[in-house]
């Protein structure tokens, strides 16, 4: 159902607001303009058909009474030459009468510029007329009534032709077409019917004589009055069945005409049908059907005047409409206008209110909500806006929180790596001093070894050189007090190694716990900088969801959980490297008991060489006392001297594999040293970021 919509859809959403308004304003203005001005131009051609057909009708009125003039002078024509002289006088002045009323009707045509073209048709009947006044006198009776008869059928002809031209006789209404029918065409020709009657009655009546062919015409004119009468009965009783208003006001004048034209025809019923004598007066008969046929005419001039009156009231009603229709057009027109420019500016202010409020949004500026005073769906999106900015604002606060707590956690991290670098820094050098040491150790022990070595082929050779004993004695006692001084300081630097290695162990130890806090502080900002890029994910689906409003605080929230990826890849980075350190450092602390345990056995090694040099001692300096027991006691002496030399080799063993123990222990330290630089740049990266994370999200206001 939807889809028939979207061309209109797609055609509004290519306009502005104001494009919009005037688009609808426009297609809804045209149609309305175009059903206005149609209908105004209806009202407009009937006003103006009414116009011509009032000129029209005064034209007939004007008309129609040079035929009743004209029909009067065929009667007193037909009297005069039919023997009565005495009606001159009366021609001549109905001659008068006929030039005052053709001066009258030839000026309305030139001042209407003959608006109907009848100026043609009306200077015929001057002419006609004009000439029949002066040859009426010396026509015969028969001559002047077919002459009258053929210009009063030329004037009747033009009353019809004025009919058509003005659309009187095409109206297309029932009454006003009854009306015009009577009073241009039925009834003018009745008139003429009963103005034949009254001429050839007077003709007559003046010579006393009827001829057959007057017979005839006078029979004619009764049975055509009488079907004309009918024909109008018929057309009035239309007319009155379509107004009761006009039954009202023509009803009796209808009734009266008819009872002149019925008392007409029974005129000539009587007095020249119905009898063989023709007895009646000329003068009398003339009065008589004159006052009939001026009744008559006075009832078509009341229907003339109820015709004008309908004309002027549909004239007056048609510019009334006309005028209404212009005036609601423009009242319509304007109060349209009114209302598309309040609903644009009510739109434009809501919308003006959102777009401040999305700017203050993309400025960081979350402490004011969205005011719209509409009740429409710009009320609904003012409420998703306030709910976005309260959102916003909640997830801002909480990455503050989360910043802020982010920016501690690196200062911590960075002192405690800070001082487990320290720590480690002092580990290597203890290592080194270590590794020198045994290294000192070693050179010593072998000399011991060699010292040894030289005492037993000395001691293989006593029993050969035994007179030699005595001198080199001394050389065996001072060697002796030599091999003394060395055990004694060996006791005292092993000593001293087990001293380092146990120093060296505990801070090894203290190392590995503060690696494992490391490891739960890593923890804790792997935690946050989950949550914040969780965060920065709902704040994310909030922007879009806010569509275009949302489209700063999208890349606001991009950034955040950029930088959240970041620290979380750097606590990771982190993680593995106390993870290696802690690693490394337990192989420290293991390598350091192997060697805390070499050391104290060489110590007690160390300890018995010195106890065998000090029987050394006392046996080179027994020599001299006892020289007799120099046999026995160099055989004890030798193997003592050969236990020594084998507790030396183990010692010089011992001491080597203590210099490989320092070695692998310091350059452990030197790598766990490294580790810890490389844990202090990834701090400072993270300390870094935790400020910039701070920076980003310090812009907004809440």
């Amino acid at each position: 159902m939807k889809v028939i919509f979207n061309p209109a859809k797609a055609i509004l959403n290519k306009l502005s607001f104001f494009k919009k308004f005037l688009f609808i304003f426009v297609i809804i203005f045209i149609p309305m303009t175009i059903l206005a001005f149609s209908y105004s131009g209806e009202l407009n051609k009937t006003v103006v058909v009414s116009k011509q057909q009032h000129i029209g009708l005064e034209y007939v009125d004007q008309l129609r009474g040079l035929v009743q003039l004209t029909q009067q002078h065929r009667g007193l024509s037909s009297g005069y030459l039919g023997g009565n002289t005495e009606s001159k006088p009366l021609i001549m002045k109905k001659q008068e009468e006929i030039r005052g009323t053709l001066a009258v009707i030839e000026r309305k045509i030139t001042d209407d510029d003959d608006e109907l073209g009848i100026k043609t048709y009306v200077t015929q009947v001057n002419s006609e007329l004009n000439h029949l006044f002066t040859e009426v006198f010396s026509y015969s009776t028969k001559k002047s009534f077919d002459t009258h008869t053929e210009i009063i059928q030329t004037q009747l002809y033009l009353l019809s032709t004025i009919g058509d031209y003005s659309s009187l006789s095409l109206d297309n209404t029932v009454v006003i077409y009854s009306l015009a029918d009577m009073v241009v065409v039925r009834l003018p020709y009745i008139t003429e019917l009963m103005g034949q009657a009254r001429a050839l009655g007077s003709g007559i009546a003046a010579s006393g004589d009827m001829s057959e062919q007057q017979e005839f015409q006078l029979l004619y004119i009764k049975e055509a009055l009488i079907q004309q009468i009918r024909d109008v009965e018929r057309s009035l009783q239309t007319v009155f069945h379509e107004s009761e208003n006009l039954k009202e006001l023509l009803h009796g004048k209808s009734n009266q005409s008819v009872e002149n034209v019925y008392r007409l025809i029974e005129i000539l019923e009587k007095e020249f049908l119905a009898t063989d004598t023709i007895s009646l007066d000329s003068i009398i008969y003339f009065n008589s059907t004159t006052e009939a046929i001026d009744g008559y005419y006075d009832f078509i001039s009341a229907q003339s005047e109820t015709l004008a009156s309908l004309i002027t009231d549909r004239i007056d009603h048609g510019t009334f409409l006309r005028s209404s229709i212009f005036i609601f057009m423009m009242v319509v027109s304007l109060f349209v206008i009114y209302i598309f420019i309040s609903f644009y500016l009510a739109v434009k202010e809501n919308i003006d209110e959102v777009v401040i409020a999305t700017s203050r949004i993309a400025n960081g500026d979350l402490t004011k909500n969205v005011k719209v005073y509409s009740q429409d769906e710009m009320k609904n999106i003012s409420l998703s806006l306030n709910e976005m900015i309260l959102s916003v604002k909640n997830i801002i606060q909480s990455s503050q929180n989360v910043a802020h707590d982010l920016s501690q956690s690196s200062t911590e991290l960075s002192k405690v790596i800070e001082e487990t670098t320290a720590a480690t820094e002092q580990i290597t050098f203890s290592m080194e001093d270590l590794s020198r040491d045994v290294d000192q150790q070693l050179q010593r022990t072998e000399e011991a070894e060699q010292s040894v070595q030289e005492i037993v082929q000395n001691l293989a050779n006593v029993t050969n050189t035994s007179n030699e004993v005595a001198k080199f004695s001394k050389d065996a006692t001072k060697h002796a007090e030599n091999g003394h001084d060395l055990v004694i300081g060996t006791v005292e630097q092993m000593t001293t190694i087990s001293n380092s290695i146990d120093d060296t162990f505990a801070v090894i130890d203290e190392l590995n716990k503060k690696s494992e806090s490391i490891g739960v502080i890593i923890e804790a900002i792997t935690s946050i900088s989950n949550q914040t890029n969780l965060l920065a994910l709902n704040a994310a689906i909030e922007a879009a969801r806010a569509g275009e409003q949302g489209k700063g605080f999208s890349v606001v929230a991009a950034e955040v959980r950029k930088l959240a990826e970041q620290s979380a890849v750097s606590s990771e980075q982190i993680a593995q490297l106390i993870g290696e350190v802690q690693t490394d450092t337990a192989k420290a602390k293991l390598a350091m008991g192997t060697v805390l345990n070499d050391a104290k056995k060489g110590i007690e090694i160390v300890t018995a060489t010195g106890d065998g040099f000090t029987h050394i001692l006392s046996a080179s300096k027994e020599v001299e006392i006892q020289i007799n027991d120099v046999a026995s006691l160099t055989a004890v002496m030798q193997t003592s001297i050969t236990n020594l030399a084998n507790i030396i080799t183990n010692t010089t063993e011992i001491a080597k594999k203590s210099e490989t123990n320092a070695q692998t222990a310091a350059a452990a330290s030197e790598e766990q040293l490294a580790t810890m630089e490389e844990i202090t740049s990834s701090t400072v990266v993270l300390n870094q970021r935790a400020k910039d994370l701070e920076k980003s999200i310090v812009q907004f206001r809440v």
